[in-house]
């Protein structure tokens, strides 16, 4: 049996078969320096807000493709806790356009963000 490896993000876009990039999408991020910066804020408020809160949690999956093939898919939820009847998963992003991110997510339910929260 062969193994497809993919991350989360990656198995969660969107697979354009013609076209061009959308530059509208709302993925455009923030520098890498200030998103680590906004996650860790985030995430350390987090801490101190929620007693069973937990970050950077690793996950892991296989799907079988067919006989010869499974996918493994593994990733890193940036937030988890149970809010008593529920797990939540929280996914950090950095925009420079919050609204057109917002916009966009609201538009497009197979928005990849939205897709890697499902994944997860």
């Amino acid at each position: 049996m062969k193994i497809l490896k993919i991350a989360v993000t990656d198995f969660g876009q969107k697979n354009f078969m013609t076209g061009d990039i959308d530059e509208m999408s709302g993925l455009s991020q923030v520098s890498t320096e200030l998103g680590t910066e906004i996650h860790r804020e985030i995430q350390d408020r987090r801490l101190t807000e929620v007693h069973d809160y937990r970050r950077e949690v690793k996950i892991e999956g296989c799907l079988p493709a067919s006989e010869e093939f499974t996918i493994q898919i593994s990733g890193r939820m940036d937030g988890m806790w149970s809010d008593g009847e529920e797990i939540v998963i929280e996914e950090i992003k950095s925009s420079l356009n919050v609204r057109r991110l917002m916009s966009s997510l609201l538009k497009d339910p197979e928005h990849p963000y939205i897709l890697q929260t499902k994944i997860y």
